[in-house]
């Protein structure tokens, strides 16, 4: 099958259009991890103030946080709705470093 040169005009744009969109959808996942994460923080500063958390519990639950690395900047994020804070939480209850009410209050903020 030969291209005319219409065929080709319209195969590069929509190649470039689907590079553009790609790029721009990319910048918008770092942007939104990076508001996550500061979202938590705050959360966690608010809980301390209050008296609700201590500020060795916040330390242990950012610490415990998955830090992103450039790998997994183009790869799907661990838990995407909420960035894995669930999961994370989850297990520092097991563990005894949190307790389940400091966690809904963590998750409810």
């Amino acid at each position: 099958m030969k291209l005319t040169k219409t065929s080709k005009v319209a195969l590069a744009t929509a190649v470039i259009s689907l590079l553009s969109s790609s790029a721009v959808f990319a910048g918008t996942m770092n942007q939104t991890s990076s508001q996550i994460a500061g979202g938590l923080h705050s959360r966690l500063d608010s809980l301390v103030s209050s008296g609700t958390l201590t500020s060795d519990q916040e330390t242990a639950i950012e610490n415990a946080m998955p830090q992103k690395s450039a790998a997994d900047s183009n790869g799907p994020q661990q838990g995407a709705k909420d960035n894995g804070i669930k999961t994370v939480l989850d297990k520092l209850v097991t563990a005894g470093t949190i307790t389940q009410a400091q966690e809904d209050a963590i998750l409810a903020k």
